[in-house]
């Protein structure tokens, strides 16, 4: 008698890059003096780190898989740069900056559902 279905199991291990998309934005800032204008942009380092998965699930018939799969990519405190530009109505602009790095780690992780066919 053949068996229908099939329970599996995997692990792995490896390196992740991570790369924080780089955010700005214009703002318009109108009050009874007049208006400003915000130019701001902010810049992250990647960051390295240790990454690891577990998966389970079950093979049907042969044909299909499902399965769980819980994914840990690292957790890091990224480091940013802030820039952050002022222009004021007249013309006049005063650039600013700021640099450092989150006082939270960012830790990254998903939960899928696997679904496959084999072939």
């Amino acid at each position: 008698m053949k068996e229908n279905i099939k329970l599996y199991g995997e692990a792995a291990i490896g390196g992740n890059f991570s790369m924080v998309t780089k955010m700005g934005g214009y703002l318009n800032e109108t009050n009874y003096g007049g208006s400003k204008d915000y130019d701001d942009k902010t810049t992250y380092t990647p960051a390295l780190g240790f990454a690891f998965g577990l998966e389970c699930g079950v093979f049907i018939n042969e044909k299909f898989s499902i399965g769980l799969r819980y994914s840990n990519l690292g957790s890091y405190k990224y480091k940013y740069k802030h820039n952050r530009e002022e222009i004021y109505q007249n013309g006049e602009s005063i650039p600013s900056s700021d640099e450092g790095k989150y006082s939270k780690a960012l830790s990254i992780t998903n939960i899928s559902i696997c679904l496959g066919l084999l072939f």
